[in-house]
């Protein structure tokens, strides 16, 4: 905490982040110890955010090409949970839109435009956070 308190922390989890929950896994068991595993470190990252900073507002976002479910099914459990234990702090979940430019960039990944449209998005998330 040296000295500095944020207004806000956005917490972006990107597409190859599914493999922490182990959406690569064919075996159910497997794949449920993965997200036993991703929740609770999730969830610890959260507590260590606030800890850090109790009065920021607190975006988590699933980036563009994050169209995993058992992923953003993770954030939005950490979320409701962490309603829970902060009653009185403001958090929200936002998953990004696929990016439409995707055949204008690299390999089908999000261009220029989708970026600025996400970046757009996020600060209107923000805004009504901090009402």
């Amino acid at each position: 905490t040296g000295g500095f308190d944020a207004d806000a922390v956005v917490l972006n989890i990107g597409t190859n982040d599914s493999s922490y929950v182990g959406e690569l896994s064919s075996d159910p068991t497997e794949q449920q110890a993965y997200v036993d595993n991703f929740d609770r470190l999730y969830g610890e990252m959260l507590d260590a955010i606030h800890k850090a900073n109790p009065r920021a507002v607190i975006l988590c976002v699933l980036g563009q090409m994050g169209g995993h479910s058992l992923l953003f099914e993770s954030i939005q459990r950490n979320v409701e949970s962490y309603r829970t234990r902060y009653p009185d702090s403001k958090i929200a979940y936002y998953r990004m839109k696929f990016g439409e430019d995707a055949t204008e960039a690299t390999t089908y990944h999000p261009g220029v435009a989708s970026h600025k449209r996400d970046a757009e998005d996020v600060v209107e998330q923000l805004r009504e956070l901090m009402k």
